[in-house]
Formats: C-alpha cells, structure tokens, sequence
C-alpha cells in the first residue's frame, strides 16, 4: 500500500526559510474555544475509553488547529473507537487508524501536518531523562560468559 509521501523535514533542516512558501488560505472564524460536549447519536451511553481518548484529542497539541467544520468527522471518529472497544476488530482497527492520521493524532502525521509540539522547561520525558542518567546495560554484555552446546544435542538429554 503506497504511503502518502516522505515525511517533511523539521524546519531547522531546511534549506530555505518557509517564509518564502505560499501558506494556503488562513481561516479566520470562530475558534473553538472549549471541549466540544461528546453526544451519542443514540443516545447510549459511551464507552469509558471513549471518553477517555475525546478528552485527551481536545487537550492534545492539536486542537487548538481544529476547525468547527473538524468537529463531525471528530464525532464519526468517536464512534468508531465506542465500536472497536465494544466490539474489537481488525477492520476498525485500520479505519481508525486512517481518521487519526487525518486529523492529526499521531506522531508522523503530526509531522506531516509540520504541527510544533513545544514542551514546556523541563518537558522531558521521565524516561529520557533516566535513560541520560542510567549506565548503559549494554556494556555489561561482554562481562557474560557463554555456554556453548555442541549443534544437536540439548541439555536434557
């Protein structure tokens, strides 16, 4: 299945600043000022992690780029994830994961879009900053002694 292209270059790699580009049209509507309430078309109830991941997009360093027009295909996307946690599958699965590419919920496609996550003083993660700090387990490899078994046989017999 072909991709949709190479993935951009951070900006500091480019060659040229990207003020020279031609930006698209800018829009200059309402901007969404709150989290969208999430409705049931149904009117069931949603699924617990489906509520999860809606409060999660509109606190994510995306939503400040959506659109009042992006709110449905929002909505549909909810109601995808509600099925797959009802009712998982592998169809859905790969649905959804096409919608969050679109709207820009993952990382390369976040990248596509050229979307700037800033982190804040010390936005590190926990794990990055451990990995700095930790001594690499690697370096012990060559401390192991290895046990060599004649091609064949094993140990139990």
């Amino acid at each position: 299945m072909a991709g949709p292209g190479r993935t951009p270059k951070p900006k500091h790699m480019l060659a040229r600043p990207s003020s020279r580009r031609s930006k698209g049209p800018e829009y200059t509507g309402p901007a969404i000022e709150e989290m969208p309430p999430l409705r049931h078309p149904n009117g069931e109830d949603w699924h617990a992690q489906t509520v999860v991941w809606w409060t999660a997009i509109w606190s994510g360093p995306s939503a400040s780029e959506y659109l009042p027009s992006d709110v449905d295909g929002l909505m549909r996307l909810a109601m995808l994830i509600d099925e797959f946690w009802h009712e998982p599958s592998v169809k859905l699965s790969a649905e959804i994961r096409l919608q969050e590419a679109r709207f820009g919920l993952d990382p390369i496609a976040r990248r596509r879009l050229q979307v700037e996550v800033r982190r804040s003083e010390g936005g590190q993660s926990e794990r990055v900053a451990r990995r700095r700090t930790e001594r690499d387990p690697r370096l012990d490899l060559g401390k192991l002694e290895l046990v060599k078994q004649p091609r064949g046989k094993t140990s139990g017999s």
